[in-house]
């Protein structure tokens, strides 16, 4: 239906409201329809067949054109409920067009039609004329009848068929041949009968179809050349009646009075080898073909889900190519295990090399037979034997060794040794070579004929004497001894390279570290062995030696450590007292490696905040010395920081006090001076150090005054020094008679004494 024609302005409004909201929703490319305005197919849909893309393609026209919008199409007569899929359009403005391509139909049918219909209004429709939608050529195979859960090696009922369709899945006539095949295969059977039939008007009929094996989950695939191939839906075979027994486990690997390393285990079977899963209540009685066979749990055992399980079964007596037989009740066909032997012994089937060089691999290797009585048991696939050295024979120390490992297991009855040899050269005097013993569990060992281990030729370097752990600039407390050896590592003492030029160096060391030796770093071997002596290190830190000689694979030493001795310094000065103005010598004696060292020589007032003052070197004796003038009391002591070769120390401390000199003003220069009688004179004392930071002397000035034949003390003044370290008084002399000046700083923290200045003489008038 189209819309009305608007018939007022508040119509004519409500229109224009409409066709923006088509607009502004992305609806319609331009425009509506309008009054008048309709869907028609210009192009009608022919050429169809099941599934695929019709040969003439659907063209749908908006009129007038450039109405715009989308197009949609749906089946409109649908005469076999088929479904419409793979349409894709593509519209052009100008005309108007909708141009539809890869639409198809799956469903066969006669008189099928298609409805268009426009977007914006569901109502304006157009329908296309009736087309015929027909079978189309082969492309696919289906199952028509799946298989049934059936029993093994019967026919699967009913018959199976496959239908060769179109693409859209409709029963063609074709005649093409369809091969079937086990899809998933859960018991691992095999498809009997027919199983390449050619398909009668479109249908293949299987109907001798089998699988022998029982198993839950099996799949058949359907194929065709040229089509695509079918997977059934799963299905079950069972396995069929009960008519044998069956070993499913073989009992293997006996030993005479001891369960067998593999216990049997019998089934119940159809006639195919199939379990039967559903027996318990078969009776299974298993015997031996030779000897007296006893069970843990007795010869006979009921089954439980078609399985017979026997434990702890043994025979009492060594032998070769026994067999179980196992019968049953109800009588069904008997069963004979595999062949098996019961062993109770190990034997050299092949000894190894007489003579050979330490540390090669001999020429004849070992093989060791497992053995019942005197037969080799051939059917033992699983015992694991293990070579060693027999206590008490070879070297001590030696070790043997085979690339294969010093366990073998039998094959067919023998154990077989590869790469194997000794490293260390076997003692001739007294004569003891070596011998191999070879054991397994519960069987009688096997010893070996003689081995006699002789060095090799030379082919390496070893330490015999590693170094180790000093003190630097120190012989190592052991010294290395590098030996000439063979592959093994025994020394060889005569021969090619015996003599070898050996030469000894630094391998981890620490940077700028140097090997010394007293003899040289170079020997000369004697006997195979190089003797270093006097060997050391002038730094602390982790060390390795290497050790090379011309023709031979290097060596490299254990890791070692050298440590830095501890500094010992001395220190002492020349005076633990002075007077102000002169100077202490400090002499720093080092010990052991203090020779060239470099320390800071520090000083403090307190003892506690030292500062350095100077920084000396010691001469090759170990010993530095250092005039130095103290303004006050000071301690001192040397600090060292540490080398390669000689650890952190500190010296002891030393102290020395400074006297404080006070220097009177005027100076009569040992003259009596004459003055009358109330001259006042100004007496000026300057202390010596003075210096800002230390606290301010005090200067006591004392007179005295002959009287009779001694003197007498007349007065004393105590003045303070100032900034320039200056303390004055003045003094009248108001009687006559002879009288001396003279005066001192009194002591500080800094200047525990001083010196009292001379004597000023004078005659008063």
């Amino acid at each position: 239906m189209t819309p009305k024609p608007p018939s007022s302005v508040g119509s004519r409004r409500f229109w224009a409201v409409l066709i923006a909201s088509f607009l502004l929703a992305g609806l319609l490319p331009s425009a509506v329809l309008g009054a008048g305005e309709t869907l028609s197919f210009t192009t009608n849909p022919a050429g169809a067949t099941g599934g695929t893309a019709f040969a003439t393609q659907p063209v749908v026209t908006i009129n007038p054109a450039g109405a715009g919008g989308t197009v949609s199409l749906a089946i409109g007569t649908n005469p076999s409920a088929g479904t419409l899929s793979g349409c894709s359009a593509v519209y052009a403005a100008g005309p108007g067009t909708f141009t539809f391509s890869g639409c198809r139909i799956d469903k066969a049918g006669t008189g099928y039609t298609l409805v268009a219909t426009w977007s914006g209004d569901g109502s304006v429709q157009a329908t296309s004329s009736a087309f015929n939608v027909t079978v189309g050529s082969a492309a696919k195979l289906a199952f028509g009848v799946q298989p049934t859960n059936t029993a093994a090696g019967a026919a699967i009922t009913p018959a199976v068929t496959v239908i060769i369709q179109d693409a859209g899945g409709n029963a063609t006539a074709g005649t093409a041949n369809v091969a079937m095949a086990i899809g998933t295969n859960p018991g691992g059977g095999t498809l009997g009968g027919t199983t390449t039939v050619a398909a009668v008007a479109g249908t293949a009929t299987f109907s001798t179809l089998s699988i022998n094996k029982s198993g839950t989950g099996y799949s058949l695939v359907a194929s065709s050349t040229g089509l695509t191939s079918a997977t059934s839906t799963l299905f079950n075979i069972t396995a069929g009646s009960p008519s044998k027994l069956g070993f499913t486990v073989q009992p293997a690997r006996g030993i005479p009075g001891i369960a067998f390393a593999v216990q049997p285990i019998v089934a119940v079977q159809d006639a195919l080898g199939n379990t039967v899963t559903g027996d318990n209540t078969t009776l299974v009685t298993i015997a031996p073909s030779s000897g007296s066979l006893t069970c843990t749990g007795g010869p006979t055992q009921q089954a439980s889900n078609g399985l017979a399980v026997f434990t702890g079964c043994r025979l009492a007596a060594a032998g070769v190519n026994f067999t179980l037989t196992a019968t049953s009740n109800p009588s069904y066909t008997p069963a004979t295990s595999a062949q098996f032997d019961v062993a109770d012994q190990l034997a050299f089937s092949t000894q190894p090399s007489s003579t050979f060089s330490a540390g090669l691999a001999w020429s004849s290797q070992p093989a060791v037979a497992v053995r019942a009585n005197s037969s080799t048991a051939t059917h033992d696939q699983g015992t694991v034997v293990t070579l060693s050295i027999q206590a008490g024979t070879g070297a001590t120390g030696a070790t043997l060794s085979c690339t294969g490992g010093l366990s073998a297991t039998a094959v067919n009855g023998i154990a077989s040794f590869t790469g194997c040899s000794i490293d260390k050269v076997s003692p001739t005097s007294p004569s003891n070579p070596y011998k191999l013993v070879a054991s397994a569990a519960n069987l009688t060992s096997a010893v070996s004929s003689s081995v006699a281990i002789t060095a090799g030729p030379a082919t390496k370097l070893g330490f015999t004497a590693q170094p180790t752990s000093g003190v630097a600039a120190q012989a190592f407390p052991i010294q290395p001894i590098v030996a000439v050896q063979d592959a093994g590592g025994n020394t060889v003492l005569s021969g090619t390279n015996s003599n070898a030029t050996i030469t000894l160096s630094l391998g981890a060391a620490p940077a700028g570290a140097v090997l010394t030796c007293t003899g040289g770093n170079v020997k000369v071997a004697v006997a195979g062995l190089a003797t270093f002596s006097g060997c050391m290190v002038n730094a602390a830190g982790t060390y390795t030696l290497v050790a090379t000689a011309t023709g031979l694979t290097t060596t490299t030493s254990s890791s070692f450590v050298v440590t830095a001795p501890a500094a010992t310094i001395t220190l002492t000065n020349s005076a633990s007292v002075i007077t102000w103005g002169n100077a202490v010598g400090l002499t720093i004696q080092f010990g052991q490696n203090g020779a060239n060292k470099n320390f800071a020589l520090q000083a403090a007032r307190d003892g506690v905040n030292f500062v350095t003052i100077a920084t000396l070197t010691t001469n090759t004796s170990g010993q530095a010395t250092l005039s130095y003038r103290p303004a006050t009391n000071l301690y001192y002591k040397a600090v060292f920081a540490g080398t390669l070769d000689l650890s952190a120390g500190t010296s002891n401390t030393t102290r020395t006090v400074v006297r404080q000199i006070s220097l009177l003003r005027p100076t009569n220069f040992g003259a009596i001076k004459s003055i009358p009688r109330m001259t006042s004179i100004t007496f000026t004392t300057t202390v010596r150090p003075s210096r800002p930071e230390l606290p301010a002397a005090k200067v006591s000035f004392v007179f005295y005054r002959r009287v009779g034949s001694g003197w007498t003390f007349v007065t004393k003044r105590d003045v303070y020094i100032n900034s320039l370290g200056k303390a004055s008084t003045t003094f009248r002399f108001s009687v006559a008679g002879s009288w001396y000046v003279r005066s001192i700083a009194n002591p500080t923290p800094y200047n525990a004494n001083s010196v009292w200045s001379p004597v000023e003489r004078y005659n008063v008038r």
